[in-house]
């Protein structure tokens, strides 16, 4: 699943693991085709905690505030649909 924010130059993509039983959502800007962030969200044991990491391979990137709450939003609705 991809989800664009609305100015187009970032989006999400969100992909479920079945050997790490989580969904990995990445933040990525569509332009350099480049992955910023990724979190990662448990779904099958409550115990383990939910991740977020930056790529260390993206360089230097300015994260617009807007994108990283929108961005934060996703991780957010993905770890209640997935803890529901």
């Amino acid at each position: 699943m991809v989800f664009r924010h609305p100015d187009g130059d970032y989006a999400v993509t969100a992909v479920y693991s079945v050997r790490d039983d989580a969904w990995y959502l990445d933040l990525d800007l569509v332009a350099g085709q480049r992955t910023l962030a990724t979190a990662i969200v448990p779904d099958e044991d409550p115990a383990r905690e939910p991740t977020v990491c930056f790529s260390p391979d993206a360089g230097h990137v300015d994260i617009p505030h807007e994108v990283m709450r929108w961005f934060m939003h996703q991780v957010d609705e993905e770890i209640h649909a997935s803890r529901a």
